[in-house]
């Protein structure tokens, strides 16, 4: 017969063992005999607290998400248990994708290894640590809570980032921000493979790296497969012999693809490579990766990209910064369908191309970025700490180019963000450069911190083939050789196009991936640098958050069709979802309003593979007759011919206090209502990377607000427009007014 104690006790003991739950489900069976790669996921709940680096805490009274950012403290403390049935194989190691800042690792009571990486994936053998046979293995995790911690030959950013003039702050949230697992093999066994595609030929080059646990050398037999990823068909098959001495040796092996499917966005085909290791008579580890067919190079005359060698226009969201969505949307950080929603968004605007911004990005993200025909600009730092040693940054190059290159959609390496002095660690970076340039096989391009203007020996700098970032915020100007964050009070924005931009680059290859400079909150308020001052406060009528949003699309459209066409421009890269970065964020596109969607259409315009771009920027013109230049860039595949027309079309109401800025009818019929005059004109064999001109002349009939509204067909067959505003004041002038044009 049951007691109240009794039922009490049992109650307690129920209560204990649904506490120990989450750590007591991990129950990996292994096989006593060897066998393949065995890979076991410690994502998900971890036991964890906070306290001091020195002192390993006998109580984890909370739990957390793992990955993820954490609360808080000096150090970070985890603890999860892990039960594994049967015998061990003979490597185990801990694998640990990012942790902010660095992580020191005990395994059942002993010290089993510490790493001081960042933002790169670090491994611990821990093999002498654990112990099979269902025995509860503790393993116990310290991350470091704050950067001024780190010992000063790492290179990191400050956790809090500090721009004086506006009083603006951007925090680093800490923990173990990627994945975590446990690699169980037998050896030799694979440390790293990269594969480097050769298109020309249907071929790749694997190369191997393999890990000999023993003093003495051992045969190995590397079987290699290459597997289609989408249908799961074996396409290729290679083996060959090798020797594995001591320690690492390395191995490569070249293989034919028939007919191989190349990667691209139109085509995001992947394929994968498995190598299984045989040595003495034993199968002691498979590894495998996915990979794409694809090349990705700078042609050094027209500065376009050349994608499988077929030139390409990079277009896209400049900045997809972790920071901001660690800080607002650190559940979508890890979401397969909030990720892919965004990156489709980006497609949806004509877009192919993110630059992920001032910090390497969860594995997540490359992975699907992989899988929906993204371009990826990976650029791993903000700033470089003045403590940090050449050692320490190579050191993180090398892992962050071992664990991207098999990335078909990372085709730019970038060393830092807007790093051009010394005081931002410019030197350091670019000596990094030189240093591991020759680990990526696929010879992905660089940006190695030559940030324009400030970077005057840029073409110098940089190796023949290489990219230069390009910030030419138009609304702020540039001065002694340094930003001050205040607006034009000299000129007329977009006017201020006709003293031509700041300064251009003198050779191919920039890309602009920051611009305009006003930023704006999904809301349309005002964010970070973008308060509503000096020449944005007297452009607008009406303080009013969706004019600013409406404002903010036209001006990137705007300039959007002004970088594409100067010469040696690699891409151009609007700010994130058209109105800035911060709360804004893609990863909220999934509830964009009906109007923000609809703002979509100028950016789409703009960086269509063919595009149109009227050639005036004046904001008052008088009646009468004008000469009017439209230019059509073509950045398709092929020579362009097709009719471009030039309407005139009546204007509504003026949301500007100075100059002109009126919002464009959206359908066709609200179009055709408004249109007071067209012409039209026929533009033949426009080639591949090059501008075509149609000029015509134009007629004014009277005073009034206006658009200019040029149009051809795009590639898709749907109209790719350029708009301009103007207001004509009534005064006549007798013979042809040319149009604003540029150098």
């Amino acid at each position: 017969m049951f007691t109240n104690n009794h039922i009490n006790n049992l109650a307690n003991f129920l209560r204990d063992m649904l506490q120990k739950l989450p750590f007591l489900l991990l129950l990996i069976s292994l096989p006593a005999q060897a066998g393949p790669r065995k890979i076991i996921p410690l994502s998900g709940q971890w036991q964890f607290t906070t306290g001091s680096m020195n002192s390993r805490p006998s109580n984890f009274d909370n739990e957390v998400n793992v990955p993820g950012f954490h609360p808080e403290g000096q150090a970070l403390w985890y603890r999860r248990i892990v039960t594994i049935e049967g015998s061990l194989p003979e490597v185990i190691r801990l694998e640990v994708k990012k942790a902010s800042w660095g992580v020191k690792v005990w395994v059942n009571g002993s010290e089993a290894g510490e790493s001081w990486s960042t933002r790169t994936a670090f491994f611990i053998d821990i093999s002498k640590f654990l112990k099979g046979n269902g025995f509860e293995n503790e393993i116990i995790l310290r991350v470091c809570g704050s950067s001024d911690l780190v010992p000063p030959e790492i290179p990191w950013f400050s956790s809090i980032i500090f721009i004086e003039e506006q009083n603006f702050k951007v925090h680093k949230k800490n923990g173990l921000y990627d994945s975590v697992n446990l690699l169980l093999c037998d050896a030799p066994y694979v440390v790293r493979a990269q594969a480097a595609p050769n298109v020309r030929d249907n071929s790749v080059k694997l190369a191997v790296t393999l890990r000999n646990i023993s003093s003495v050398t051992k045969s190995a037999l590397l079987k290699v497969k290459i597997v289609d990823d989408k249908t799961g068909n074996t396409v290729a098959n290679a083996e060959k012999a090798h020797q594995a001495g001591a320690g690492e040796s390395y191995s490569e092996i070249d293989i034919s693809i028939p007919n191989a499917i190349l990667w691209g966005p139109e085509t995001p085909h992947l394929y994968r490579f498995e190598i299984e290791v045989n040595s003495e008579g034993r199968h002691t580890d498979t590894y495998t990766s996915r990979f794409g067919m694809r090349t990705f190079s700078i042609c050094q005359n027209t500065g376009r990209g050349l994608l499988n060698g077929r030139p390409i226009l990079l277009t896209g969201v400049g900045m997809f910064s972790m920071w901001d969505a660690a800080v607002h949307y650190e559940n979508s950080l890890y979401d397969d369908s909030t990720i892919r929603h965004a990156f489709r968004f980006v497609k949806q605007l004509r877009g192919n191309t993110v630059r992920f911004s001032f910090d390497l990005m969860p594995e997540i993200w490359y992975r699907i970025a992989d899988e929906e025909g993204i371009l990826v600009q990976d650029e791993a730092h903000w700033r470089v700490n003045k403590t940090a040693t050449l050692k320490g940054v190579i050191a993180e190059f090398t892992d962050w180019i071992h664990e991207h290159a098999n990335h078909p959609s990372v085709v730019i390496w970038d060393a830092a963000n807007e790093t051009a002095n010394e005081e931002a660690g410019a030197p350091l970076l670019r000596e990094a450069v030189k240093a591991v340039r020759h680990l990526d096989l696929s010879k992905r391009p660089w940006e190695p911190s030559t940030w324009f203007p400030y970077t005057q020996e840029a073409a110098v700098l940089s190796q023949k083939g290489d990219v230069t970032e390009w910030h030419p915020y138009s609304i702020w100007h540039y001065e002694g050789g340094g930003v001050r964050w205040k607006y034009f009070s000299d000129g007329i924005y977009p006017e201020i196009f006709e003293k031509g931009p700041h300064q251009k680059p003198s050779h191919s290859g920039w890309i602009v991936n920051e611009f305009v400079g006003f930023f704006l909150n999904r809301d349309g308020s005002f964010y970070l640098f973008g308060s509503p001052q000096g020449f944005v406060a007297d452009y607008f009528a009406q303080a009013n958050g969706s004019h600013y949003l409406f404002g903010k699309a036209r001006f990137c459209a705007w300039e959007a069709e002004y970088w594409r066409r100067m010469p040696g421009c690699l891409g151009v890269l609007w700010d994130s979802y058209l109105w800035g970065s911060g709360v804004q964020l893609p990863l909220a596109s999934q509830t964009l309003n009906e109007r923000e969607l609809a703002l979509g259409r100028y950016i789409a315009d703009a960086v269509a593979p063919v595009g149109v771009m009227v050639n005036n920027w004046k904001t008052k013109i008088p009646t009468g007759r004008v000469k009017v230049t439209v230019s059509v860039a073509n950045d398709g595949p092929n020579p362009w011919s097709g009719m471009v027309s030039l309407s005139l079309l009546r204007a509504g109401e003026n949301l500007s206090k100075i100059g002109a800025l009126f919002e464009p009818p959206e359908t066709q019929a609200e179009i055709d209502k408004r249109i007071v005059r067209q012409w039209q004109k026929n533009l033949n064999n426009v080639l591949v990377s090059r501008q075509g001109e149609a000029v015509f002349d134009a007629v004014i009939p009277e005073a009034g607000n206006y658009h200019f509204m040029a149009e051809i067909t795009g590639l898709d067959g749907q109209p790719v427009r350029s708009w301009r505003d103007f207001v004509s004041t009534g005064d006549p002038v007798g013979g042809l007014m040319s149009s604003t044009t540029f150098d």
